[in-house]
């Protein structure tokens, strides 16, 4: 998706800063270090050329995923796990002012499972399926060995993993589709998800 990023190259970003402000914007290379005491720094930060890019695009793009190289073909409790997963975001919803009830439903195409939330909380629920409540509706499908991963964490675990729901839509790994508002306080819920 690389070419699909909504993102500036670095040195485009520090030559716009530049036509904006009479200040001193900076860059460095990669785990470079600007020293405020002595205004001694790292070298300048410069972009790849496109043949650099472009070969290492298709170098990792052969890469697999962890998810990808451990695939499960059957996932036994799929429904027991996605109510699971999803109960600390509901849980965590009575305490988030949501400005917009919505609606995220959340699947790998074949399973999947609705969070409504709504503004009073009166109407918010987990329901197995594609059951939105509500107009604001976000669906995410997600690669079914990941999706099973994000809802089956083992009993008791506590502390950083990397299936974990951030990391997922962070590396691009869901595909969204979103109709009506966007509430930014329940999307921020999704982090919660399998915790």
């Amino acid at each position: 998706l690389n070419s699909d990023r909504a993102t500036l190259p670095l040195d485009q970003a520090v030559s716009y800063l530049q036509s904006i402000t009479h200040r001193e914007v900076i860059s460095v290379v990669p785990f470079g270090e600007f020293d405020l005491s002595n205004n001694l720094k790292s070298p300048d930060y410069v972009e790849p050329n496109t043949a650099e890019l472009s070969n290492y695009l298709a170098r990792i793009s052969k890469e697999k995923f962890p998810y990808e190289i451990d695939s499960f073909k059957n996932w036994e409790n799929a429904d027991i796990d996605l109510m699971r997963a999803a109960k600390p975001v509901l849980e965590r919803s009575a305490f988030t002012k949501i400005e917009f009830s919505n609606s995220f439903i959340i699947g790998d195409g074949e399973n999947w499972i609705t969070i409504n939330l709504d503004q009073t909380h009166s109407l918010s629920g987990i329901e197995l399926g594609k059951s939105a409540m509500f107009e604001n509706v976000t669906e995410i499908q997600i690669p079914r060995e990941l999706l099973r991963r994000l809802a089956t964490r083992k009993e008791g675990f506590k502390g950083f993993t990397p299936m974990h729901w951030n990391q997922a839509d962070v590396g691009s790994h869901f595909i969204w589709k979103r109709t009506g508002h966007f509430d930014l306080a329940s999307h921020g819920l999704l982090n919660f998800y399998g915790v």
